[in-house]
């Protein structure tokens, strides 16, 4: 086909198409992977690498060596992002040394935000109780369950909610939530009932009564 330099082909309905690369050794001194090259120079690595400090782990590479590995998986099945020996099944490293800034006025402090979750539906004047967020999980039944969510609330206006799972059947009530313009709620109330309070926290009664509550 024009454009291609090699084609492998496998013709046989009953069996898989396989590329294989084999090293003479079992070992990190002869790595086995496939070089992406441009005008002679090796852009991108992907396979092991020549004394790998993960023995044996995938990697990929900007270029040769180790010192350019962007992604690794071990044999272990840990992930490292800028990390070459990741010791938790997702390891991200960063050596930004950007100082955290308290300023409010257009300051975001992303430099060094390692995870980036983010939902795209809605734009201006929609969207509002879009979320994302992340969910924990123990067990494998009677799981123990709980998430951590943002919550779109307005244009360029959010807020943080944590829920959990409590006791038996489908129960998973609010426990806290924290709004960007500082206001916190414990118990499962979202609204406050003046303008001067900062802190809402809701006791056994229901959220929409003021009994058995602390306002700040």
């Amino acid at each position: 086909s024009s454009g291609y330099i090699a084609e492998f082909h496998q013709e046989h309905a009953d069996n898989p198409g396989t590329l294989l690369i084999d090293g003479p050794t079992d070992n990190n001194i002869r790595p086995s992977a496939l070089h992406l090259a441009q005008a002679g120079t090796v852009k991108w690595v992907l396979g092991q690498v020549y004394a790998s400090t993960s023995s044996q782990a995938f990697h990929l590479c900007s270029g040769t060596g180790e010192a350019n590995s962007k992604f690794v998986v071990t044999t272990a099945g840990n992930i490292g992002i800028n990390e070459v020996s990741p010791d938790n099944k997702l390891h991200v490293t960063t050596t930004n040394s950007t100082a955290y800034s308290t300023n409010t006025s257009n300051t975001q402090n992303t430099g060094n935000a390692l995870l980036k979750l983010q939902n795209l539906d809605g734009s201006d004047g929609s969207g509002v109780n879009n979320y994302v967020g992340i969910q924990f999980s123990v067990a494998s039944g009677a799981t123990s369950s709980a998430q951590l969510n943002y919550v779109r609330t307005a244009d360029n206006s959010g807020r943080f909610a944590f829920k959990a799972r409590n006791g038996g059947g489908n129960d998973y009530p609010n426990l806290m939530d924290i709004t960007s313009d500082g206001l916190v709620f414990i118990g499962g109330r979202t609204t406050k009932p003046n303008d001067i309070n900062k802190l809402v926290v809701t006791g056994t009664s229901p959220a929409d009564s003021y009994d058995s509550q602390i306002y700040l």
